[in-house]
């Protein structure tokens, strides 16, 4: 049984570790996990209950391109800040709870190529005054 209990696990994802850092956005100082393997970029936020008020997850590319992301097993409703290569806020989008739209899970794309992404509690964007041209500081 406890065989099965972790084969289960393991499949589902929940085996990947997220590393912290601390970044700044228009200044402001703010915790993320950070997905920069196509694992973790997979798992993201899937199956969260909760995001703190200053936390998120951030997610890397290799490469600057237009990013599409979906909440799919996210409870969680968010909003997602896409970042060009310089760090440059390009394009913000809200994304509702999984389950909460009709047709879930929809994918959100980005307008503009994008290398980041920074996705954070709905409306953390607006109520700290970031927006479009906001500058994203990775260490």
């Amino acid at each position: 049984m406890i065989k099965l209990f972790l084969a289960l696990y393991i499949a589902s994802g929940f085996s990947v570790q997220f590393a912290k850092k601390l970044i700044e956005v228009k200044g402001r100082k703010i915790v993320v996990e950070i997905a920069d393997t196509d694992e973790k970029r997979q798992q993201g936020l899937m199956y969260r209950k909760t995001l703190g008020t200053d936390e998120g997850m951030l997610f890397i590319f290799p490469d600057e391109h237009y990013l599409s992301f979906w909440m799919k097993n996210t409870f969680v409703p968010l909003t997602i800040g896409y970042f060009n290569k310089n760090g440059v806020l390009v394009d913000l989008k809200d994304m509702a709870a999984f389950g909460k739209k009709p047709g879930d899970p929809p994918t959100y794309q980005s307008s503009r190529p994008a290398k980041y992404a920074l996705e954070m509690n709905q409306g953390w964007f607006q109520t700290n005054k970031i927006g479009l041209g906001s500058t994203l500081k990775v260490p």
